[in-house]
């Protein structure tokens, strides 16, 4: 979270719209926050529904109306004539993370600027700027008829249905995100739902899973059989949940090693890396504490 999200006048204005206490206006800002950054890292949080985006961000799914005139209102989310909604500044108060991610990709944010590539290489520059100069900027009308509740959803796909299909690993190691289909349907309750029926095949909730887990780890090599080994857990939300608490201790270790000594992508994977268990330092490495081997106990 930014340094001043406490106490800022937009914060006070979300709080006094929703009658919410500083703790859950600053809480669901983060979420919100940190879903635009794993499902719309361009900034265009509006291609999810109302309903949708409610859920993420812990507010309950048939007040999303309110939630979202609040967020609106407050400034904190903009409405856009083609994007429906748009975080307000994401551009620049994005994490450098969300800038690599759609670098990588040659995505360009929501207002049309690319990424910013202060965190790559000379050379890693170089080969980015000369596939975004083949890759220009294109404004793609997303506007759809996006149902405004869960409900309104449902019924839409028992009356057309039209179940949103999943992604394919065999047509692409890394799909695009696909945000409504064209006849109106949400598609994010009904990739939500959907579950693989094999292997080599991800709902589009998996794949954006994925998307974040390789953006993450440190060592990027064998990127295919890092995706065939996470189709092969599919990886829920709980799975997923268990993953990142693990990576808040994991990755600075793994960070601090050799490089070479890091496991590739699929080898972690294929292990169930995340399960493991931090020896008795981990914590105290990374809050950058010194403890004595010779010591039993870790000081706090």
């Amino acid at each position: 979270m930014k340094r001043g999200t406490v106490g800022h006048p937009k914060t006070a204005h979300l709080k006094q719209l929703l009658q919410i206490k500083t703790y859950e206006a600053t809480g669901i800002l983060e979420c919100m926050w940190h879903y635009t950054a794993t499902y719309a890292p361009a900034g265009d949080i509006g291609k999810w529904e109302d309903s949708a985006i409610a859920d993420a961000l812990g507010w309950p799914a048939q007040e999303c109306a309110r939630l979202m005139h609040a967020l609106r209102i407050s400034r904190w989310v903009d409405a856009h004539d083609v994007h429906r909604l748009v975080v307000h500044d994401w551009y620049d108060h994005c994490e450098d993370a969300v800038h690599m991610a759609l670098a990588r990709k040659t995505q360009y944010f929501v207002d049309g600027r690319m990424p910013k590539l202060t965190k790559f290489n000379d050379k890693e520059k170089a080969i980015i700027r000369e596939l975004y100069a083949k890759t220009p900027y294109i404004l793609t009308d997303m506007r759809t008829e996006c149902a405004q509740n869960a409900q309104e959803c449902a019924e839409k796909r028992t009356a057309l249905a039209l179940p949103s299909p999943p992604i394919a690993i065999a047509n692409s190691l890394d799909p695009p995100i696909v945000p409504h289909s064209g006849d109106g349907e949400c598609s994010a309750t009904a990739s939500r739902k959907r579950t693989p029926k094999r292997n080599g095949t991800l709902t589009q909730e998996q794949q954006a899973w994925f998307d974040e887990f390789w953006s993450r780890y440190p060592r990027k090599k064998d990127k295919g059989a890092a995706l065939k080994a996470w189709a092969k857990l599919h990886v829920d939300a709980e799975t997923w949940a268990a993953m990142l608490a693990t990576f808040e201790w994991q990755i600075p270790e793994m960070q601090r090693k050799d490089i070479s000594y890091v496991k590739y992508p699929a080898t972690y994977l294929n292990a169930r890396g995340w399960e493991s268990e931090p020896d008795k330092n981990t914590f105290a490495k990374s809050a950058g504490v010194f403890v004595d081997p010779n010591d039993s106990e870790i000081p706090f």
